[in-house]
């Protein structure tokens, strides 16, 4: 029986000579290597937009070193 060959581990296509290996044994066609690789980068700026909200939100409800140091009882 011959080895039907690589097929790529997204889609399922047959791949005769040109594929793409993301880690050892997995193979991937073209068009799915392209897609992943728009996936990730859409989703590192999701998680930048994420981080960067977080930030925002904690600077916000932080304590301002200038009211803590400065006020005391007498002047509040």
């Amino acid at each position: 029986m011959v080895s039907p060959g690589p097929t790529c581990q997204h889609c399922g296509i047959a791949l005769p000579d040109a594929a793409y290996v993301d880690r050892p044994r997995v193979f991937c066609c073209h068009r799915c290597a392209l897609r992943a690789q728009e996936l990730r980068r859409l989703l590192k700026q999701v998680e930048r937009s994420y981080l960067m909200t977080v930030e925002a939100l904690a600077a916000a409800l932080a304590p301002t070193p200038s009211r803590s140091s400065t006020c005391r009882r007498s002047a509040c």
